[in-house]
């Protein structure tokens, strides 16, 4: 009887397990479609530039190599970067341009040009950025 029940239970076991099986899956293919911002999104590299201006004469030109970051924005229209005057820009379908408080910033083939004015009433700053992307 005891003998009976123990080719009972390894019968059992041997017939419960199962050999693994690898299941072949279609490759995942990328189905989100990309945004017109896209190919403007990146880090780009070159030379800033800042010079205040106002009476009686302007000031020392300044200038440094430096990298702006542009990214996704929050809407469909709009990109973000990493100036410190304008953290998102949106962008003009008949300047081909992203305007930006006093300024515009241009994308060409792989290079990024930006050129800001902030002041008003005789003084103020202007502030350019020309660079292509890494």
């Amino acid at each position: 009887m005891k003998k009976l029940i123990v080719i009972f239970i390894l019968f059992i076991t041997l017939m419960s397990c199962k050999k693994d099986t690898i299941s072949v899956s279609e490759p995942v293919s990328n189905t989100s479609t990309p945004t017109w911002g896209d190919q403007y999104i990146g880090n780009y590299r070159g030379a800033w530039t800042s010079q205040s201006y106002g009476p009686p004469a302007p000031g020392p030109l300044y200038s440094k190599d430096t990298t702006i970051v542009i990214g996704a924005g929050p809407s469909d229209s709009s990109l973000t970067t990493s100036l410190s005057n304008c953290s998102v820009i949106y962008y003009h379908l008949y300047s081909n341009s992203f305007g930006i408080y006093h300024g515009k910033i241009f994308f060409r083939n792989d290079s990024m040009y930006y050129n800001c004015g902030n002041g008003g009433l005789g003084s103020g700053n202007n502030e350019t950025f020309k660079g292509k992307k890494l």
